[in-house]
């Protein structure tokens, strides 16, 4: 609750000091993109947006996934206490319910999100095996948690988000946790953390946001985040190259 009040005092200073903001971009990273996720990015959209500004979120290295895929909602609830997500200041009143009863997720707060902005941009940037976010399903699932499983129900997540016409996502071969406050910002491309081939190199990816240009892949092309390698379908038998084809463009 404390850190609620904090949040929003720093918002209520920046709207006093910021009354005409031509472009808001709200990041988080890690634990930061859990927060942003869900609904601080709605948040802080509602309290520094003006008419004409532009909104741009950019959610690094958290994909909000939990397992036992099974037991998500009783994973959710522990959590929401834990933190006492329920009670935050952030959260309107119509998922307070759901959150109290464990059945509201992240990615639910997330949706609704960009579909309350229409005309806000929002991407999702991830390794695909992320090390961090691999040890922290293990723990929630006390079990170790398969690179192949994570990449799998990642997969599927990303599915839903990119039937959103406001978001998009980049994805990167292997382990690597959080680009937006390191070097390899500049550098990875959809091939790993440390670059290689031909794909658009991540920070310039997300100089198109501001600009609303946004660079589309030829078939096969690994670039860009959308994704890579679209030579197989089903679930993915190779987590370091495969690809689902619905996630590409």
């Amino acid at each position: 609750i404390s850190g609620s009040a904090n949040a929003e005092a720093v918002l209520e200073w920046t709207r006093a000091q910021s009354p005409a903001l031509r472009t808001l971009v709200i990041a988080g990273s890690s634990a930061g993109s859990i927060a942003l996720q869900g609904r601080w990015a709605n948040r802080v959209i509602d309290r520094l947006q003006k008419k004409h500004t532009r909104v741009v979120v950019h959610a690094d290295s958290f994909a909000g996934l939990l397992f036992p895929v099974g037991q998500v909602s009783f994973i959710t609830s522990v959590l929401y206490k834990t933190w006492g997500s329920c009670s935050s200041i952030a959260l309107p009143l119509d998922f307070k319910v759901a959150c109290e009863t464990g059945t509201l997720t992240i990615d639910e707060l997330f949706r609704s999100t960009m579909r309350a902005h229409p005309h806000a941009h929002f991407s999702m940037i991830n390794s695909k095996v992320d090390k961090d976010q691999l040890r922290y399903a293990a723990v929630l699932a006390h079990n170790t948690v398969m690179p192949s499983e994570f990449y799998k129900e990642m997969t599927l997540l990303l599915k839903t988000f990119v039937q959103e016409p406001n978001f998009r996502s980049y994805l990167v071969d292997g382990e690597f946790h959080t680009f937006l406050r390191r070097q390899e910002l500049f550098i990875a491309t959809p091939l790993g953390a440390a670059g290689g081939g031909n794909g658009t190199v991540l920070s310039k990816w997300l100089g198109g946001f501001a600009t609303c240009q946004w660079h589309m892949p030829s078939s096969g092309e690994h670039v860009e985040g959308r994704q890579v390698n679209v030579t197989e379908a089903g679930d993915p038998e190779s987590p370091a190259d495969y690809c689902d084809p619905a996630l590409v463009g």
